[in-house]
C-alpha cells in the first residue's frame, strides 16, 4: 500500500473568494482608463493654408497653449517659433532626442508663463507623424505632459 505525501485540500467547510487583489488591479485599470481617457472642444482659429483632421466630440472647451505646425511654419499661441519646410525641422534644429531646439525654447517660455497647462496640437492633416512627434517631444523637454489633439468635428 502507497503513502501519498501530497495532502488533499478538505471540501467540508465553506470556501471563500480572496477577492482584494483582484479589487486592487480592477482600481488600477479603472484609475489609468480615466486618465488617459479625455475628449474636449475648443475655440480655435487655424491659420491660412492648415487643414485639420476631422474627428466627433461631445464636451466643452479646453484651455492650453496653442501649437500649429503647419506646412511652412510652427506656431505658438499663434506667434510663428520655428520655420519648416514640407512639415520638416532642418536637420540642425534638432536635438539627439529628436525634439526641435527653437520650439523647446518657445514652450520653455510658456511654461514659466503658464506653469501646469496642458499643450493642445493644432496639426495639418498632410502633417507625417515624425514631424509631430518632433513637436510633442519639444513639449515634453520643456515640461509639458498633457497634450491634446484638436480635429474639426464634422458636423
Amino acid at each position: 500500500m502507497r503513502k501519498s505525501f501530497v495532502k488533499k485540500p478538505r471540501m467540508d467547510g465553506q470556501m471563500s473568494l480572496q477577492i482584494t487583489s483582484m479589487a486592487d488591479i480592477f482600481m488600477i485599470i479603472l484609475v489609468f482608463l480615466l486618465k488617459t481617457y479625455g475628449t474636449g472642444a475648443i475655440d480655435v482659429t487655424p491659420s491660412p493654408g492648415l487643414v485639420m483632421p476631422l474627428a466627433a466630440t461631445v464636451s466643452g472647451p479646453a484651455e492650453g497653449v496653442k501649437l500649429e505646425i503647419a506646412e511652412g511654419a510652427v506656431r505658438v499661441n499663434g506667434a510663428q517659433v520655428a520655420a519648416i519646410k514640407d512639415f520638416e525641422f532642418s536637420s540642425g534644429d534638432l536635438s539627439a532626442v529628436g525634439a526641435s531646439k527653437t520650439l523647446a525654447a518657445a514652450l520653455d517660455t510658456e511654461i514659466r508663463e503658464r506653469p501646469g497647462s496642458q499643450v493642445i496640437v493644432l496639426a495639418d492633416r498632410r502633417a507625417p507623424y515624425v514631424t509631430i512627434k518632433a513637436a510633442l517631444a519639444s513639449a515634453a523637454v520643456s515640461g509639458y505632459t498633457d497634450f491634446k489633439l484638436a480635429v474639426v468635428n464634422p458636423n
